[in-house]
């Protein structure tokens, strides 16, 4: 399959995703309080750091592998077996003392169920790998589509019926079930097998170091609802987890198309031969001239975004949001940085980044010991920072992707933020946006994001950005299915 047609079909799956995600996030914020999300928060974060065992690097391996044989293949299911089901054990036993901790039973109920998704990955998740090495696109959208459908459908069903923060936790596990019946369809050959040990030394050796980078990158990113949830309370981790949700309504959803295509595709160009710096500097002028515009756009939006979509309760979110938008806008650049790294067989370097960025992250985090929230998340500019100098060190260091390849791109995307941004700020600036009805706040988003996209567009073909041809071969492919 084409690049093209791979990030389209990427592309589709993920725009439904976001859909299913964002209806799921504004019921369940309307449904529940902050401090019922935040005791799933919590619990899921801790589920997150112990999750990166569950597959112990088994599908990077497999995807970045020169070769794979069917004995290979039976490994890999043996260390995500072996892994997966130590998980469930651990998760079972620990959700005791980590509700002690947060001095909450239901964290407790939360682990206990989430332990039974651990017990069914290993069925499913060497087969994913193979899909991703073999570009089985279309099967890998139609898998999560239906893992999401229906996690969406279970979650608000039952918060509907009073289940507090343990619908989401029916829904995950109803989205886990779906999950491996649509792998089981989708690769039926790789779902039961015998284990093995023949081959298990060469995949536990690359998987114990992508996996203590991926811990590693976990532990930051699940610290600020742990180390928050215990210093500041449940409901500050729900107004940061809905702030950085925000941010992550853009560039979660777009990093995880790219990446979802990028990781193989740059692991077989490696193979074949292709320089490293020229597939890293291309990609990443696609990306930043979508994600940093955009991201800019949602720091000015934040307030009016936060009270349309979740309501007064979540206000306190919003000047959250902003800082976190902005801060992502410096290491956007290096979204593609951690996977092109092991994609080139650079796991080490990967682990060795990511211990010192997230280091720094959880040293920040921890002044919330003294600080209140509002003041802690200004703070972590300074990762942002550290981050984005860190990953620029790996760039230049193992592919050659000097910071002055990259500078052209940025400018440009800086540029176009400014003509992205000219528009929505006018309006908000206007006497208009006093208004305090719902349907004027609609109306407001939607001319600011017309305004935004038709801007956006027209700095494309201005500054003559490499995005203008793909858009025109959306727009072609689109008037030709039209036509027929």
């Amino acid at each position: 399959m084409g690049t093209r047609r791979a990030l389209g079909v990427t592309s589709a799956s993920q725009l439904i995703s976001f859909a299913l995600n964002l209806l799921n996030v504004i019921v369940v914020a309307r449904l529940l309080t902050p401090s019922e999300i935040g005791v799933f928060s919590v619990a899921v974060s801790f589920q997150a750091i112990v999750h990166v065992f569950r597959e112990f690097g088994v599908n990077q391996y497999l995807v970045q592998a020169t070769s794979v044989a069917e004995d290979d293949f039976r490994a890999a299911f043996t260390l995500t077996l072996m892994f997966s089901w130590t998980v469930a054990l651990f998760l079972f036993v620990g959700s005791g003392p980590l509700s002690v901790f947060y001095n909450h039973d239901g964290v407790a109920t939360v682990l206990a169920l989430l332990a039974v998704n651990f017990l069914l990955m290993p069925f499913g998740t060497p087969s994913l790998g193979m899909l991703v090495r073999e570009l089985r696109f279309e099967r890998l959208a139609a898998i999560r589509i239906a893992n999401l459908s229906t996690a969406t459908i279970v979650t608000i069903t039952a918060a509907w019926l009073g289940q507090s923060y343990l619908s989401m936790v029916w829904g995950a596990i109803a989205g886990q079930i779906a999950n491996l019946v649509a792998v089981s369809i989708a690769r039926p050959q790789g779902i039961l097998m015998l284990p093995t040990l023949k081959g298990v030394r060469s995949i536990f050796r690359f998987g114990s170091i992508s996996s203590a980078a991926t811990l590693i990158q976990e532990l930051g990113r699940s610290a600020p609802d742990l180390i928050l949830g215990r210093t500041l309370g449940f409901s500050a981790v729900a107004y940061y987890s809905r702030a950085a949700g925000l941010r992550d309504m853009l560039l979660g959803q777009l990093v995880a198309v790219v990446n979802g295509v990028h990781f193989p595709t740059f692991a077989q160009a490696i193979r074949d031969g292709a320089d490293p710096a020229e597939l890293y500097t291309r990609a990443t002028t696609y990306l930043i001239g979508v994600t940093i515009p955009f991201l800019a756009l949602l720091a000015l939006l934040a307030e009016p975004l936060i009270l349309f979509f979740f309501g007064d309760q979540w206000l306190v979110s919003a000047p959250l949001a902003a800082l976190l938008c902005l801060f992502a806008i410096f290491t956007a650049p290096y979204a593609l940085a951690r996977l092109s790294l092991i994609a080139s067989g650079q796991v080490s370097s990967v682990l060795y980044l990511e211990c010192v960025v997230q280091a720094i992250r959880i040293a920040v985090l921890l002044t919330s010991i003294w600080l209140p929230l509002e003041r802690v998340v200004p703070l972590l500019g300074i990762v942002a920072a550290i981050e984005a100098a860190a990953y620029q060190y790996g760039l230049r260091r193992y592919l050659g992707v000097g910071f002055a390849q990259l500078w052209k791109s940025i400018a440009t995307a800086s540029v176009l933020s400014f003509l992205t941004l000219l528009g929505p700020g006018l309006l908000w600036l206007s006497p208009i946006a006093d208004a305090d009805s719902m349907s004027m706040r609609f109306s407001l988003l939607a001319l600011s994001g017309l305004t935004a996209l038709g801007a956006w567009v027209a700095g494309l073909f201005l500054l003559k950005h490499p995005l203008r041809e793909e858009l025109v071969n959306v727009i072609s492919t689109a008037v030709r299915f039209v036509r027929r």
